[in-house]
């Protein structure tokens, strides 16, 4: 949207508005103003992407799932509904339908660090320890200002017996 000087002003402040919620951690406040934009500009799919991962996160997975529906209906080429799509399954307990999605994100964008950490969360959950490690120290390299993920990587290395690491890893995640 950045890039289009034609944006239309009600939706660059709107979508500010939500965006400045959103990075306040007011996520009902965010959720609220996307929906918002979601009525008076259908076809922006940004709302839906956003709103979509911040429903995740609040464990409203029905709901992320059909804005996620919407989100790549839009823009089926895009990494991040997509994303978006394989999340709001992981949410839902559709694990293979997830792993679908997340690797067509991660071959699309492989440093995309979100998707590469909720996959490395299902690999854990299936026993995958050497995978999800791979995963996360990928994830970490993509995006090494994220605590969450230093953390998660620490708990792989936990289950995997390799306390050092794991201090070290959970010691990187609280700085």
């Amino acid at each position: 949207m950045a890039d289009n000087p034609q944006a239309d002003p009600t939706l660059v402040k709107l979508f500010k508005d939500a965006l400045a919620r959103q990075s306040h951690g007011d996520r009902n406040g965010a959720v609220i103003a996307y929906k918002r934009i979601q009525r008076q500009f259908p076809d922006f799919a940004d709302a839906w992407i956003n709103a979509s991962t911040l429903l995740c996160e609040m464990e409203r997975a029905e709901e992320a799932l059909d804005m996620a529906l919407r989100a790549v209906e839009l823009t089926p080429e895009s990494p991040m509904a997509i994303y978006a799509l394989g999340s709001a399954h992981l949410g839902l307990g559709h694990t293979d339908e997830a792993v679908g999605y997340l690797r067509n994100v991660i071959e699309r964008e492989p440093k995309h660090a979100l998707a590469l950490n909720n996959l490395a969360n299902v690999y854990e959950h299936r026993g995958n320890l050497m995978g999800a490690l791979e995963l996360r120290d990928r994830a970490v390299e993509a995006l090494p200002s994220f605590s969450l993920i230093w953390a998660r990587r620490g708990n792989t290395k936990m289950f995997m017996l390799d306390m050092a690491g794991a201090e070290a890893d959970l010691l990187q995640a609280l700085n």
